[in-house]
């Protein structure tokens, strides 16, 4: 179950990181979530992307999306 959670967890927030710089290159992601503090080195999410995933993905209005968007891309 821990295994899953955690695919979910790094699935959502690398998509929301490409989408909120503006990207498909997932090399530039990634190394955009490990600056950033999400993925520590080995690409296992961190305790500030699990907090970050876990209040961003419950309240997509904080982040300014459209709900039919979230819904579409992150659910």
């Amino acid at each position: 179950m821990v295994i899953r959670n955690e695919f979910v967890e790094r699935e959502w927030l690398l998509r929301h990181l490409g989408h909120t710089i503006g990207t498909h290159n997932v090399d530039h992601i990634i190394n955009f979530a490990r600056d950033a503090g999400y993925l520590d080195a080995d690409g296992c999410v961190t305790v500030l992307g699990k907090n970050f995933f876990r209040v961003a993905s419950r309240d997509p209005d904080a982040l300014g999306y459209d709900k039919n968007y979230v819904i579409q891309h992150f659910h």
